[in-house]
């Protein structure tokens, strides 16, 4: 079963990515070309993650704590899918002779190698990394009990849309979703997403960090960097073909790197609040924002978003990012302060590292606590993870945040109440 309706909902089941060794392929000289600002410290990474995904797990168990790399191995078991895939890759990699190598592995070892380039017995590097992967944000959306298959814009994230592609029509995680009236998708067939991916970069392009289910009726879809609107459009007559959603709501957002996805300038916490950077949100005409409703010819344009969240909910209340001050609202929206990923209504998580955000949420009533000190309590009982209300869990993150993506990339649910 799948089922998101909105943001804050209880999380139930979730699909992640830890840190792999295909990211310490990342060199200076191909840093900008595997979308990385930096080279980041893999073991420190893999730390910080962990941490992060024991508090996943304290909360909604091990078992609902899904790693993609796992459920790529689950469908190569599968022998047709298995040779579909390095079918695939090979000609998405214009290397024929990668069958050889590829045919020769274990499931287990053919997802490795799929995501990291590298042959796990030799460590002989076949192709570039995928070193993107742990942001699962973007591989995917549920919209209510829909599955919206994203398509990466840029070729070093196309090797995700591919693999995750199989994941969605073969693994038992998805196997209630398996008729094709229960996808969103942009491409039929893997054959359209070889031919399209790295080639249609400013056609046919959806990420799913630009994709918020805002409450029941609403949409919000970020025309950005990464998701374009002729995306947006056909997302918008399929929702409305298949009577899902009342609202799909374009936001067009600056087409540069430091707002790269809607959840990079807001996300919501709780039902009444959002954290928000303040510029963008806050202030009238710097963003264009149209909500379409089915049926209805003209879309209605709102000055702000905020003016549209406050429509949707008039108590909402705006959080600003570095309480709204140069030049720590700046910094913070650049090491995610302002994407969150809420695990219930008012139980949040975020980064360590920005500091004035954390103060600014304090003030909101949240109380504050480090991930290593939650997950102590509730080994000690002194806390249980039911009893945990309006509070704010900070994960280490130096590198993590360096690698441009903060807790809500680092998630893709697939099942909220």
């Amino acid at each position: 079963m799948i089922s998101v309706t909105s943001e804050i909902g209880n999380l139930r089941k979730i699909i992640i990515h830890s840190p792999d060794d295909g990211i310490e392929m990342v060199t200076p000289d191909k840093a900008v070309e595997y979308l990385y600002e930096d080279i980041v410290y893999l073991d420190k990474m893999r730390k910080e993650h962990t941490v992060f995904k024991k508090v996943l797990e304290a909360f909604v168990g091990a078992e609902n704590v899904l790693d993609i790399q796992n459920l790529i191995a689950e469908v190569c078991e599968i022998e047709k899918v298995r040779i579909e895939i390095i079918d695939a890759i090979s000609k998405l990699e214009k290397k024929s002779e990668l069958k050889t190598f590829l045919s020769k592995l274990s499931p287990k070892n053919l997802a490795y190698t799929c995501i990291t380039g590298i042959l796990k017995s030799n460590k002989k590097v076949l192709f570039s990394p995928i070193s993107n992967y742990i942001f699962c944000r973007d591989i995917g959306v549920v919209v209510h009990n829909y599955l919206l298959i994203t398509q990466a814009m840029k070729k070093a994230r196309s090797r995700e849309s591919l693999l995750s592609w199989y994941v969605y029509h073969y693994s038992k995680v998805f196997e209630l979703v398996q008729r094709n009236d229960w996808f969103i998708k942009l491409s039929e067939n893997t054959n359209d997403l070889v031919e399209n991916i790295g080639h249609n970069e400013n056609e046919l392009s959806i990420e799913g960090g630009d994709v918020m289910t805002f409450g029941g009726d609403y949409l919000l879809i970020g025309c950005s960097e990464r998701t374009s609107r002729y995306a947006f459009d056909k997302v918008k007559e399929i929702v409305f073909h298949r009577k899902t959603i009342k609202y799909v709501v374009m936001v067009e957002i600056p087409k540069d790197r430091y707002c790269m996805h809607l959840d990079t300038i807001f996300t919501r916490i709780s039902k009444d609040e959002c954290v928000v950077f303040a510029p963008l949100i806050l202030e009238k005409g710097k963003l264009l924002i149209k909500k379409f409703e089915k049926g209805i010819a003209e879309p209605k344009v709102y000055e702000s978003l905020k003016d549209l969240l406050l429509e949707i909910n008039p108590n909402m209340k705006f959080i600003a990012c570095g309480d709204g001050k140069s030049p720590y609202q700046e910094r913070e929206q650049w090491t995610d302060g302002c994407n969150l990923f809420a695990i219930k209504s008012g139980v949040a998580v975020t980064y360590d590292r920005n500091k004035v955000t954390t103060q600014t949420i304090q003030k909101y009533g949240y109380k504050v606590i480090k991930a290593e000190q939650l997950l102590a309590k509730f080994k000690t009982k002194e806390l249980t993870p039911e009893n945990v209300e309006k509070t704010l869990i900070l994960i280490p993150s130096n590198e993590l945040s360096r690698a441009r993506g903060g807790t809500h990339c680092l998630t893709f649910p697939i099942l909220r109440d």
